[in-house]
């Protein structure tokens, strides 16, 4: 006869084979109503109640009507469709159904998944790592398994889809938790020597791919993101900025600016003048803009001369931007003009206006002299921009730059930029009149 116990604590009975059995409410059918039961069993009265008080505080963090009805394999393929689909990104689809379909289901995916063990999966790892992957082309010294890392990586969706399984109340412990996990493996980078690097990029430029090699080896980029790059790659430029936010090595490179970028990758081709980048304006094709670039005081600064308003836009005359001719003279009365304008408070792009219309000129000059009471002429107002200037120049040189400084990178000389096909060709000497005055 079955001993009555307390409500919620179920009932234990010695069956007619010896053995002690312990029934309990695990819950209630959703559709009938109906109580469903289960058992434990034991061989003495003791164990059994010891047992059938574990399952049944087992049972307070499971939902029966769901419990038992998932193998591993089916429960992969649940949380692959509902939830990593969602969580992770589209290009991470193709790699988690590969572990899914190609390691997980064959080994374990019959396995009842309230039956899966931490025990079960060590022996997965196990055999992942040693004798899984039969058909690999590798020489006799190397393991025919998986790699550390790839073995690492099909845990860790393992142990997310355990975690939801859990949180869902479908098992009652995570069989992941206390995994040892391979230690992963760490290869001594070889690069190549610059002789060989050098042979490797001339026959790449023969070949036609230079650029993409030429990319690579400078940025370091994985293959999957190299091939991902797209001219104007907005998802490419977020990434880069969040590894900035993020203090990475290469985050802090890139932080750090263009000319730092460049000269820790070795590259002679970044548009910087002082340590500046230059803006969206390429020199050799609007080349009043390319002096101004090489001569402002702080470096590549389009707005302290913009010559792209005669070059380009006709204000105030027009001018060839392909043509040397003329463009330091362009430069430098833009420089004094824009150092002057910056100094009363007005705004930089009345320049325009009075480019077309030199008369108005007179009418900024009496708004000057009527805010500040002053009596300035026009004269006087060229005179501050040129003062502004001089000063500029001598802090420059007093931080030890030189005409030297005041160039473009050599290869806007070397290089010519389409469709005009135009190289840089403003010389020295005219660079260094900018100045003159």
């Amino acid at each position: 006869m079955a001993k009555k116990r307390a409500n919620g604590e179920g009932n234990i009975r010695k069956r007619k084979d010896g053995r002690w059995e312990g029934r309990y409410t695990a819950g209630h059918d959703l559709e009938t109503g109906k109580p469903i039961y289960k058992n434990v069993l034991g061989r003495t009265q003791a164990e059994t109640k010891a047992k059938l008080k574990a399952a049944i505080e087992e049972t307070k963090n499971l939902d029966v009507t769901k419990a038992g009805k998932y193998t591993v394999g089916a429960w992969m393929d649940e949380w692959f469709e509902n939830y990593a689909k969602i969580k992770v990104r589209p290009s991470s689809h193709q790699t988690y159904r590969g572990y899914i379909d190609n390691h997980i289901k064959p080994n374990i995916g019959k396995i009842p998944l309230e039956k899966l063990t931490s025990l079960e999966l060590q022996k997965l790892y196990k055999k992942l790592l040693t004798s899984w992957r039969i058909d690999r082309v590798e020489s006799k010294k190397q393991a025919k398994g998986l790699s550390p890392k790839t073995v690492r990586n099909i845990h860790q969706i393992i142990a997310s889809a355990m975690k939801l399984a859990k949180e869902q109340k479908i098992i009652a412990s995570d069989p992941t938790e206390g995994c040892a996990l391979p230690k992963l493996e760490h290869k001594e980078m070889k690069t190549l020597p610059i002789e060989q690097l050098t042979s490797f990029l001339r026959e790449a430029k023969d070949s036609g791919v230079f650029e993409m090699y030429y990319v690579e080896l400078a940025t370091g980029l994985r293959r999957g993101e190299l091939l991902g790059l797209k001219w104007g790659d907005i998802d490419g430029i977020i990434a880069m900025i969040h590894e900035i936010g993020k203090g990475t090595p290469m985050g802090r490179i890139l932080g750090a600016g263009t000319a730092t970028t460049a000269r820790c990758f070795g590259i002679e081709r970044a548009p910087v003048v002082k340590g500046q980048a230059m803006p969206a304006y390429d020199p050799r094709a609007v080349k009043g803009q390319g002096v101004t670039y090489a001569t402002t005081t702080m470096g590549a600064d389009h707005t302290a001369g913009y010559a792209v308003a005669t070059n380009i836009l006709g204000c105030g005359g027009k001018t060839d931007p392909l043509s040397a001719e003329g463009q330091a003279e362009i430069s430098r009365n833009l420089q004094i003009a824009t150092a002057a304008i910056d100094a009363t408070g007005y705004c930089l792009f009345t320049a325009f206006a009075l480019l077309d219309q030199p008369e108005t000129m007179q009418a900024l000059v009496d708004t000057i002299n009527a805010m500040y009471d002053l009596n300035m002429s026009l004269d006087d107002v060229t005179e501050l921009g040129k003062d502004i200037l001089r000063k500029e120049r001598a802090f420059n040189a007093a931080a030890g730059f030189t005409k030297a400084h005041d160039r473009l990178p050599l290869y806007f000389s070397r290089e010519s930029v389409a469709p005009h096909n135009v190289r840089w060709d403003v010389s020295d000497e005219d660079l260094d009149s900018v100045f003159n005055f």
